[in-house]
């Protein structure tokens, strides 16, 4: 999410309508598309704060309600968030990188699941080659 501007990603995000902007056709937003499934937000720190709000004003509710840039009708949705990030987001919001209200929405909604990196497991790295591999070199 780290390379959109805000109405990008508001686009992105929620979809859009036919003329919502310059040659726009009605298109669905990620979260319309994953409805009744999954949809998995990586680096959610790199959020922007005013979209942070944004996202947070849908999630204020039991129901996930949503509504295309352009559009004024709201669009209720049932949709499973996984949120992705290597950075400790309580270190965020107290660095004023992240909205103390949304990770507040994000932890009481969410089980937290922490994997340290790679870096810190290294005996969980298999140094030895498998032979069956589907990427070993026959030659």
């Amino acid at each position: 999410m780290k390379s959109l501007s805000g109405t990008l990603i508001e686009s992105e995000l929620f979809g859009h309508e036919k003329n919502a902007f310059n040659n726009a056709d009605e298109r669905k937003g990620l979260l319309e598309e994953a409805n009744n499934g999954t949809l998995f937000l990586d680096e959610i720190h790199n959020t922007p704060i005013s979209d942070q709000l944004k996202l947070l004003t849908i999630f204020n509710k039991k129901e996930i309600v949503i509504r295309r840039v352009g559009g004024n009708k709201d669009i209720p949705i049932n949709v499973r968030i996984i949120w992705g990030t290597n950075k400790d987001l309580s270190k965020e919001v107290m660095n004023g990188n992240f909205h103390y209200e949304f990770k507040n929405r994000i932890d009481s909604r969410s089980d937290t699941i922490f994997i340290s990196s790679l870096n810190e497991r290294r005996n969980e790295i298999s140094t030895r080659r498998h032979d069956n591999s589907p990427f070993r070199d026959n030659t």
